[in-house]
């Protein structure tokens, strides 16, 4: 492929070098380290959401912070000084509520979030 023209059909391989098994290496090598930065960014976002974001994306529909809507307010429930471990159960087991669609990093930090409402 050095030195000659390109045609229609070779145009989709015509930016790898077929005669090195190196820069075919080099190029899986590449992607690899793309996925896993992007993997590693992505997991990172999930893993820092605040509790005040999982509260406004899960809870604002049923709670508020001062006032009782559908359920009780965020101060009602921080000022009956509940277990944080066994506030967290409730919502992922859905015992005394829905049981939320969370993982248990996103029910800690909404916990965390709720009981520092006093």
């Amino acid at each position: 492929m050095r030195g000659s023209a390109i045609t229609g059909a070779e145009l989709p391989y015509a930016c790898y070098d077929t005669s090195s098994s190196t820069s075919r290496g080099d190029t899986i090598s590449a992607l690899r380290f793309v996925v896993a930065v992007v993997g590693a960014i992505a997991a990172g976002a999930v893993l820092a959401q605040s509790g005040a974001d999982v509260v406004k994306s899960k809870c604002l529909g049923c709670h508020a912070v001062d006032q009782k809507k559908v359920g009780p307010s965020f101060k009602d429930i921080a000022a009956k000084k509940g277990d944080a471990a066994a506030l967290a159960a409730k919502l992922k087991d859905g015992k005394g509520h829905a049981k939320i669609a969370a993982s248990d990093a996103e029910i800690k930090a909404a916990v965390d979030y709720v009981l520092s409402q006093k």
